[in-house]
């Protein structure tokens, strides 16, 4: 026969079998019961552990917490998140809520390390680290990609307000402290701002940064969390396109041709026309591109309807325009233009006429003038 085990109460029964880390603590925050879930999260026996300071198991840099809670007139509940030492060596990611009642601390904690760990993962892809600073003394936490980001390691660089304003680029610090300190103020509820560091290796990189801070009951604010993210190809990729563009929008300004982007049909929209549009017809980019009917009223009406039909013939993407009309100029006097497009999609998925009009007014003229020779001759 087996022997029997012996029955345990109720309470005791449901603790052990609770996947939560559940102890209690005398005033010192010494461990005084522990359930069986200590040893499943960290290797350590309920009786290893017994006598031990909670705040010895802690991380160096998460012990702050709990020092500030295990004085007399401390709060009287602390819910934190922390590393905690396993029996392995290894670090444990916990949250944790410690509660004091009548002289003791009752403690829960819950195994988090799975959810940081995928956590470190997606900023490791994301090119994202995050901070948490104690407002107090400017000291910092990381997150171990924030430090790939500064190209720091963990064990060689101690991360204060102070020591992280180094690393920035001397024009930059104004500016970050000036940010914080609207931050502290109450001015903002949330900064966002682009700052340059310099890595150890040498490299200048360029990273956005979100901070919020965080309130205690009274309102005070204690902490700022925030993210750090690695910007600096992306704003270079940005720099060349503005570049780009602007080289572009220089080109098509000083063309003798009017660039345009426009739709279809006698109200058509245009999307864009450049300032060309001015010495041609005599009406701004704002205007023209203001009044849908302008095109329109301006076509000459023996020219509407071949317009309407070169149109027509040309509307299926990757078409192309070719089409010759009269508009007539703001002073009243008529010009002769020459439409070339191509028909194209825009982000919206609909068709576009993208091209030029150049002005044929003299070589319309020239040829009618040629033509009234040939009748004479």
């Amino acid at each position: 026969m087996h022997p029997t085990r012996p029955a345990l109460p109720e309470a005791e029964r449901i603790a052990s079998l609770s996947p939560a880390l559940l102890a209690s603590a005398d005033a010192d925050l010494r461990l005084i019961q522990l359930n069986g879930a200590w040893e499943r999260a960290l290797g350590w026996q309920p009786e290893d552990l017994a006598g031990s300071r909670i705040v010895d198991l802690l991380h160096p840099e998460d012990r702050h917490v709990l020092l500030q809670a295990g004085v007399p007139d401390g709060d009287d509940e602390v819910d934190f998140e922390c590393r905690m030492s396993a029996r392995d060596g290894r670090w444990r990611w916990m949250t944790m809520m410690l509660r004091r009642e009548d002289g003791r601390w009752y403690c829960a904690a819950r195994d988090t390390t799975e959810r940081h760990e995928r956590l470190a993962e997606a900023q490791r892809v994301a090119g994202l680290g995050s901070f948490d600073m104690d407002v107090s003394t400017g000291a910092m936490w990381w997150s171990d990609h924030l430090y790939s980001i500064y190209g720091l390691d963990r064990d060689g660089f101690d991360p204060t307000l102070e020591a992280v304003m180094e690393l920035m680029l001397p024009d930059d610090r104004g500016r970050v402290s000036a940010a914080y300190a609207s931050v502290l103020d109450g001015m903002v509820e949330e900064q966002a701002l682009d700052v340059r560091i310099c890595r150890p290796d040498g490299q200048i990189r360029e990273l956005h940064s979100r901070s919020r801070p965080v309130l205690d009951e009274t309102g005070a604010i204690v902490r700022v969390v925030g993210t750090a993210q690695d910007v600096t190809e992306r704003r270079l990729a940005e720099r060349r396109l503005a570049e780009r563009e602007a080289q572009l929008r220089a080109l098509v300004e000083q063309v003798p041709a009017i660039v345009y982007t426009a739709g279809f049909g006698e109200d058509a929209p245009w999307d864009y026309v450049s300032p060309q549009i001015e010495t041609l017809l005599g009406y701004t980019q704002e205007e023209w591109a203001a009044r849908r009917d302008l095109w329109w009223e301006a076509l000459h009406p023996d020219d509407r309807g071949p317009a309407l039909e070169d149109e027509q013939v040309s509307a299926r993407p990757g078409g192309q325009l070719r089409s010759e009309y009269r508009l007539r100029r703001r002073d009243g006097s008529w010009v002769w233009v020459r439409d070339e497009a191509t028909v194209i999609e825009n982000e919206h998925g609909e068709l576009r006429f993208q091209g030029v009009l150049l002005d044929i007014t003299e070589r319309k003229r020239a040829e009618a003038e040629a033509r009234a020779k040939h009748a004479q001759l």
